[in-house]
């Protein structure tokens, strides 16, 4: 919670006032419900059947199998269809190519545009 009541002093900073703020701690409140926490929603999204794992550059990059089906006739699209055929599919799929310039691949594997 941010202070905005007129205790709250100001200082001056290369010139300019800035308020100096005082942060306080949420009081603790009981869930009426069950809740899970952001990481268990992300780890629960991508089960271990449909998800893929590709390291590009060295950046680590998740995705769905069905992300990569998007493109037919291509090698990430042949890529997924091995991973799915295979008795014992690999944890990680290497590409040595510039990690940047995948974020746009994949984008478009997404998005179709």
């Amino acid at each position: 919670m941010i202070c905005v009541l007129p205790e709250c002093r100001t200082a001056m900073l290369n010139g300019g006032i800035k308020p100096e703020i005082a942060i306080e701690e949420a009081p603790p409140h009981e869930p009426e419900g069950e809740y899970i926490g952001l990481q268990q929603v992300r780890a629960d999204s991508l089960s271990e059947e449909e998800k893929i794992v590709l390291n590009v550059g060295g950046v680590r990059h998740e995705t769905h199998i069905s992300t990569l089906r998007n493109v037919p006739n291509t090698r990430l699209f042949n890529l997924a269809e091995v991973h799915v055929l295979s008795v014992e599919p690999k944890d990680v799929y290497f590409f040595d190519r510039h990690p940047a310039v995948f974020n746009s691949i994949i984008d478009f594997y997404r998005t179709g545009t």
